[in-house]
């Protein structure tokens, strides 16, 4: 399946980063750096395997170099908190070739980015082995280029006016100004709009390559699946996964898969069992025939007599004929003692018995989903507080302004960081106001969490057993259901003359064989199984 990984962030010098570095870093390239006068090289590497720099109309040529590009962006960003340019990380899809890969993210940057005026840095980067892990990294400016070639400002201060167009002075004696951006590129809901049309772009050119794959990057709360979402591990766990060494993060993500696997199966086969119930009780009250009619041990006892006649006019190996024969008999004896154990009889008793595996799986469902809700809030608990983290130097900034003027004027120029922090606070002290941020209570309980995801599949795997079992009958008892399942291949003339029955004479011999069998067995007190012909 395509990888919907699709990683979106701001290059700050606030944050210690660089633009020229992130551009060198990505277009594996030798660059000088005017501002700190250091050469940023990461040339050595050798997986970069497409690299170009997309200019809108307005744009000097000279910015086709990426070292005057950024050098020039870096130039015209003075402060020490500064939003430099825009990064994104996006995985490629493997099922496409990389001719087509190439042409997909040029498509999408160009649409998306170039021709809304960003200068937009391309690299495509396929490590090795080769198309294990295609992606590509796009570097976009944060400032426009008006007519002349020259960057414009992000934003602009405007003059509160009344009612009848004039000035406003604050309590200081000063005019009252807003901030109004030059440009839609910081709305945030951008974000939602680009990873949308990553997704249809994506799955377009998925489907003009005829692949049947397609990939979605909305979450599985917001898609409706029920799973849990396994932990991003990071470079270094990844390399060291890579490398055969195991990690904590490496194996919580296994059994979260495998839980998921458990509870999908279930689900399934569950599923596929209610529905064909249903189905065979709508076939019998059709011919007017009540459950308790059709004997299922009648049904499977003539299942099994056809398949081992079907043995002997097919199989000329008369040794492979013995081994079928006998791994039959222990099949049908474990479904006689299966049914026998559980009181099962009908239609209706396996229906019933087939509710409560279903009855007893929903409180598992209820803990897990609980589960994976307790789980993603301590993963964001983690991120919320890393991101105030990086935020606090701005807030605290913002504190020690005192002058009411000044601190009026910061607030308005760091609207968004000192928003994003209270945010990240409220959202901290709303889950941690009891005991604090601590990072290793929080590992203690996620680990708890996990043993008790690895608990819940042990205790799911004996009801898929029966379920197993359940859809075993299931499949032995339908081929006396034509309209219920399709033509099969390779019958036998008599077999393909029975198929032709209509459903009614099918369920009424079956009722005939039921009442002959009950009266069988009464007679011989339980040794119907010994008198059955399943062998040749």
């Amino acid at each position: 399946m395509p990888c919907p990984h699709f990683e979106m962030m701001i290059v700050s010098r606030g944050k210690g980063q660089s633009a020229v570095d992130e551009s060198a870093y990505q277009a594996r390239e030798k660059i000088y750096s005017e501002r700190d006068h250091r050469t940023k090289n990461y040339a050595w590497k050798e997986d970069c395997i497409h690299k170009e720099v997309m200019l809108p109309a307005n744009a000097p040529p000279e910015y086709s170099d990426r070292g005057a590009l950024w050098n020039s962006v870096e130039a015209v960003e003075p402060n020490w908190n500064s939003q430099l340019c825009r990064r994104f990380f996006i995985t490629l899809p493997r099922e496409l070739p990389m001719e087509k890969n190439i042409a997909l993210i040029r498509e999408y940057c160009e649409k998306e980015f170039m021709e809304k005026g960003m200068v937009v840095d391309l690299c495509v980067h396929d490590p090795d082995p080769p198309n294990h892990n295609p992606h590509a990294h796009v570097l976009t400016t944060m400032r426009a280029i008006d007519e002349h070639g020259q960057w414009m400002p992000k934003c602009r201060k405007e003059y509160q006016l009344d009612d009848d167009g004039n000035r406003i002075l604050d309590k200081n004696g000063k005019w009252k100004t807003y901030k109004v951006f030059t440009t839609d590129w910081d709305k945030r809901s951008n974000a939602e709009m680009w990873r949308d049309d990553w997704e249809k772009i994506q799955n377009l050119y998925l489907e003009q390559e005829g692949r049947t794959e397609r990939v979605c990057l909305k979450s599985y709360e917001r898609q409706g699946i029920d799973q849990i979402p396994t932990v991003h591990m990071g470079p270094e766990a990844t390399a060291m996964e890579r490398k055969g060494i195991r990690t904590d993060v490496g194996d919580l993500n296994r059994e979260i898969i495998e839980a998921n696997r458990q509870m999908s199966v279930l689900k399934r086969i569950i599923s596929k069992i209610i529905s064909w119930l249903s189905e065979v009780k709508t076939a019998i009250r059709e011919v007017d025939l009540e459950p308790k009619e059709v004997n299922l041990v009648a049904l499977i006892s003539m299942k099994f007599q056809e398949r081992s006649n079907e043995r002997i006019w097919n199989w000329e190996n008369g040794g492979a004929r013995y081994n079928a024969a006998v791994k039959d008999l222990q099949r049908f004896v474990n479904i006689f003692q299966y049914m026998t154990n559980n009181k099962i009889r009908t239609v209706e008793d396996l229906e019933y018995r087939t509710a409560e595996i279903r009855a007893a799986a929903a409180p598992y469902q209820s803990e897990t989903r609980q589960i994976e809700k307790r789980m993603k809030t301590i993963n964001t608990i983690h991120q919320k507080y890393e991101r105030r983290e990086e935020l606090e130097p701005v807030h605290e900034q913002y504190l020690k302004s005192h002058w009411k003027g000044r601190k009026e004027k910061f607030e308005k120029e760091h609207k968004d960081e000192l928003d994003e922090w209270k945010q990240c606070d409220r959202y901290l002290r709303k889950f941690t106001s009891e005991t604090g941020y601590d990072p290793e209570k929080l590992h203690e309980e996620y680990v708890s969490l996990q043993e008790r995801l690895v608990h819940l599949a042990d205790l799911v795997r004996p009801l898929k057993s029966e379920l197993d079992m359940v859809n075993d009958i299931r499949y032995l008892v339908r081929d006396y259901l034509p309209e219920l399942k399709p033509e099969g291949k390779n019958l036998t003339p008599e077999r393909k003359a029975e198929k032709r029955e209509s459903i009614k004479v099918q369920l009424a011999k079956a009722g005939k064989e039921a009442d002959a069998h009950n009266i069988q067995r009464q007679r011989t007190r339980g040794r119907t199984i010994t008198q059955i012909s399943i062998g040749d």
